[in-house]
């Protein structure tokens, strides 16, 4: 396979809206995809991965362990390059390619050394918004017991809590800062969502360049990107949630 473009990031960061900018700027980002621009195969791999380490997206220590040490994360590059192999021989691939999932964020240094020479792009997002964004997604998927069924893949009660849904996302972001190191920095471009928010064409251009996509459509897709609705938050709550000390170290202190 060739190098692809790999995006990652906390869920609820702004992947999805990059994935799909790259992919209708001609990366192909997977010919199956769940409704958040996941790439189904890739998707369904992490989760393999994530499993076999005990853990699950939002079960964080046990993949973190395994990818620390050398046989662990070598068991993980060897049945990830597998699965790859399968892939290209039964599919092939279009190029150019690549392909998001935020779970990915759990296992970089399995992929970077999957993928010697991927392009990654690694999305930031305020805490607390995500906190809240992925609060409201648990307390809709409480009450679908469809979607309960599928339990540790997609819901975890445990996100029900504010709090804890705050505290994933630290650990999230401590994966990252921890495990960056193992991708060149040439080959890596940090976007806060923020700024596609304040400055859309700026933000995709940036991207798009990284990538090696076309940016003929720029303008079309920094229209189209629009600022998520924000709900009213008890004061007590906001006031609670913004004093996890990763918040100031990101610069998101509320002031």
């Amino acid at each position: 396979m060739t190098t692809p473009v790999i995006v990652i990031g906390m869920h609820r960061s702004g992947t999805s809206l990059v994935a799909r900018a790259l992919h209708s700027s001609g990366v192909n980002m997977g010919l199956r995809q769940s409704p958040n621009a996941e790439s189904l195969a890739f998707r369904r791999l992490n989760e393999q991965l994530l499993a076999a380490t005990g853990g699950s997206w939002f079960e964080v220590d046990p993949a973190r362990a395994a990818v620390q040490l050398g046989a662990s994360r070598r068991g993980l590059v060897d049945r990830a390059a597998a699965a790859l192999e399968r892939t290209r021989r039964r599919h092939g691939v279009a190029e150019p390619w690549g392909f998001k999932d935020p779970r990915t964020t759990l296992l970089i240094p399995v992929w970077a050394e999957v993928f010697a020479e991927a392009r990654w792009i690694y999305l930031l997002r305020n805490g607390i918004d995500v906190a809240l964004s992925l609060n409201r997604r648990a307390q809709q998927q409480a009450a679908s017991p469809r979607k309960r069924f599928f339990g540790r893949y997609f819901f975890s009660a445990d996100l029900l809590s504010p709090q804890a849904c705050l505290q994933l996302w630290a650990d999230y972001v401590d994966a990252y800062q921890k495990d960056v190191t193992a991708i060149a920095p040439d080959q890596l471009l940090e976007v806060r969502y923020e700024d596609l928010l304040t400055d859309a064409e700026g933000e995709l251009r940036r991207i798009l360049r990284h990538a090696g996509a076309s940016e003929a459509i720029i303008p079309e897709l920094a229209a189209a990107i629009a600022p998520p609705d924000h709900p009213a938050i008890d004061a007590g709550l906001l006031q609670q949630l913004g004093s996890h000390p990763k918040l100031a170290e990101l610069g998101y202190e509320i002031k």
